[in-house]
C-alpha cells in the first residue's frame, strides 16, 4: 500500500493486535478454528516495523480493548457447532485458571466475555523508497 502513496501521503491501518508473544500462537489458533481465512495477528511492533520499512513516519498510534460477547464473535462466522464448543471450553478453562489462550477471557451476565485488541496508525510517507 505504501509504495503507491505519493510523498506527504498518508496511510491508515486498523486491524487487531496479537497478544503477547507467548501466547501468540494459541491465539492465532483459536482464530484459525473460529474462521479459517485468518492468517495470523502482528504485534504493535510488528506493525511498527512495517511502517518503518516502508518509509512511514507514524503520526498517530492508538490501541484499544473493546469487548466482545463470545457467542456473538463465533456466530458472525457461522462457526460450526462443535469448534463452538472447543473453543468456548478453552475460554472456559483459562477463567478456571487452567491455561492461558491470550484472550484474557471473563464471565459478564451469564456470558463468555473477552477483549478484542485493537490498533490504528496512521503513517506519512517521507520518501519515494518502497519494498
Amino acid at each position: 500500500m505504501a509504495r503507491v502513496l505519493k510523498t506527504g501521503g498518508k496511510l491508515v491501518v486498523i486491524d487487531m493486535e496479537a497478544a503477547e508473544e507467548a501466547l501468540r500462537n494459541t491465539e492465532n489458533e483459536i482464530e484459525t478454528l473460529r474462521d479459517p481465512s485468518h492468517v495470523r495477528k502482528l504485534s504493535k511492533e510488528e506493525f511498527t516495523e512495517m511502517f518503518r520499512k516502508n518509509c512511514l513516519s507514524i503520526m498517530t498510534l492508538e490501541c484499544t480493548e473493546l469487548p466482545v460477547s463470545l457467542s456473538a464473535w463465533l456466530n458472525l462466522t457461522n462457526t460450526p457447532a462443535e469448534i463452538c464448543a472447543d473453543i468456548s471450553k478453552r475460554l472456559t478453562d483459562e477463567m478456571k485458571g487452567n491455561g492461558l489462550t491470550g484472550f484474557h477471557s471473563y464471565q459478564k451476565d451469564g456470558e463468555i466475555y473477552f477483549h478484542q485488541r485493537w490498533l490504528m496508525m496512521i503513517g506519512k510517507k517521507e520518501g519515494n523508497y518502497y519494498q
